[in-house]
């Protein structure tokens, strides 16, 4: 797997990496609420909001996919904050 962090900036002050990645964390939070809230307004509409049920909605499965992905991401930034950090 390719390091997340790679690119021109890796020689900058540290301070300014963290402050780029507290930065993106956030972003990528508000993105993650936003899909969250997404996902529940599809959910009302379908008036369904079983996972397994078969008429779950398309939207939200993949709303959910993505707010998963993001999640994932999210937690492997936050495990290189508390590296630069140290």
């Amino acid at each position: 797997m390719m390091p997340l962090l790679r690119s021109a900036t890796i020689d900058q002050h540290p301070s300014h990496e963290v402050a780029r990645l507290r930065s993106l964390i956030d972003t990528l939070r508000t993105t993650q609420e936003v899909m969250t809230a997404d996902i529940e307004t599809e959910e009302q509409k379908s008036q369904v909001s079983d996972v397994a049920d078969i008429s779950y909605s398309t939207l939200a499965k993949s709303l959910r996919a993505r707010r998963d992905n993001l999640e994932a991401t999210i937690s492997l930034l936050k495990e290189t904050l508390a590296r630069i950090e140290r």
